[in-house]
C-alpha cells in the first residue's frame, strides 16, 4: 500500500502507524497531488490498481487530479474520489468511466475505472 499525504505531521504519524502494522507492505510519501504524482510513481515504480483520493475540502483541481490519476492506473484499475455532495466533479478525462456515486451525509464518493 502506498499512502500519499501532503501534511508533514500527518505523514509522520502515518509512517509510525504503518511501521507498526504493515512495515513490509506500506510506503508513506509526503507529496502534493496532482503536482508531484510523477515523483510518487517514480518512488513506487509502477502504476496503481486502486486509488482512494481524499483531497482537502476546499480543493479545486479535480480535473487535473482525475486526469493524472487516469494516467497512473493500470488497465482495469479503479479510483474513488471523496468530495462534497455540493460539488459536481468536472468532465471526465479520456480513459475513465464513472462506475457509481455514493453519498454519505455531506460527503460523496465518486467511483471510476480505466476504460479499455
Amino acid at each position: 500500500m502506498v499512502f500519499v499525504e501532503i501534511d508533514r505531521e500527518a505523514s509522520r504519524r502515518l509512517r509510525m502507524v504503518c511501521a507498526e502494522l504493515a512495515p513490509d507492505t506500506s510506503t508513506v510519501i509526503q507529496a502534493e497531488l496532482p503536482e508531484e504524482l510523477d515523483r510518487v510513481q517514480r518512488t513506487v515504480g509502477s502504476g496503481f490498481d486502486l486509488i482512494f483520493a481524499d483531497p482537502p475540502y476546499d480543493f479545486d483541481a479535480y480535473a487535473e487530479l482525475l486526469a493524472s490519476l487516469a494516467d497512473s492506473l493500470e488497465m482495469g484499475g479503479e479510483v474513488a474520489v471523496e468530495h462534497s455532495v455540493r460539488r459536481e466533479l468536472p468532465e471526465l478525462p479520456e480513459g475513465l468511466t464513472r462506475l457509481a456515486i455514493r453519498d454519505y451525509g455531506e460527503n460523496r464518493i465518486s467511483f471510476y475505472a480505466v476504460g479499455e
